[in-house]
């Protein structure tokens, strides 16, 4: 028996990197899962991999209607929704805030936190209509602790922990839970954009960089009855990063 047995589970971002982990663990656990991206040729050929268990969806994240329609396919395909975990982003340019096009600056909040917004409205209707269910948002360290030259993203997933904490505490009532995580350095390809891979495990204490299973080992537990109690919180999953910047005395 898996911990998702009779469920039904809606992933963004589900064609690679944490997503496309987080669809396959739900697959594995007994889920029927609907895979959302954008890259819809990725899509299609990650769920055929997985089997007939997982669906694709053409999801613009950044588009209600298409976030909308995304619900309602999954309604129709599988019965209801009880899972969703909303995982699509993007990082949009480096750079001072002064040296940002306004539509690099509009895009990254309509993906990032705008989205999270429609999925939220979407799913949480779903899940009134199923009796209850369980949303993992997908935020970064970035929303922790603010970072400098990455400054629209980093406001982004501030803004995405606002809203786990608004959606869980108008929803918990009606036995729907809403939590967060914050990866901090995880081996997909939007790493390769940023950083070395070894600067990046240097920086933190565990001494390697996260990898997309870790962050949905921890996004099922809180979608499972075994964080029935965890509402409203935002897990780090980050090696100790955050912890690792308090400041060490010299010689140690």
């Amino acid at each position: 028996m898996g911990r998702f047995d009779g469920k039904v589970a809606f992933v963004t971002g589900g064609a690679s990197g944490m997503g496309l982990a987080t669809v396959k663990l739900l697959a594995e656990e007994g889920a029927k899962v609907v895979m959302g991206d954008i890259q819809w040729e990725l899509a299609k050929e990650n769920a055929k991999l997985i089997g007939p268990a997982v669906l694709p969806f053409n999801l613009n994240q950044g588009d209600a209607q298409s976030v909308e329609e995304a619900i309602k396919f999954t309604e129709d395909k599988f019965g209801g929704l009880d899972l969703a975990v909303n995982a699509a982003a993007i990082q949009g340019p480096l750079g001072a805030l002064e040296d940002l096009e306004p539509k690099d600056i509009t895009q990254v909040f309509t993906v990032n936190l705008v989205g999270i917004a429609y999925c939220l409205k979407f799913e949480v209707a779903a899940m009134k209509r199923r009796g209850g269910g369980a949303i993992v948002n997908i935020a970064s360290i970035s929303g922790m602790r603010p970072t400098p030259y990455l400054g629209i993203y980093s406001a982004s997933k501030t803004g995405v922990i606002t809203l786990t904490n608004i959606a869980a505490v108008e929803n918990g009532p009606d036995g729907i839970r809403v939590n967060c995580i914050s990866p901090g350095y995880v081996d997909t390809p939007l790493l390769d954009a940023r950083i070395d891979r070894g600067w990046a495990a240097s920086m933190t204490p565990n001494r390697r960089c996260g990898v997309p299973r870790d962050i949905a080992d921890v996004a099922t537990f809180l979608l499972s009855d075994d964080a029935k109690q965890v509402n409203g919180v935002t897990v780090p999953v980050d090696g100790g990063l955050i912890a690792g910047h308090a400041i060490k005395p010299p010689g140690f």
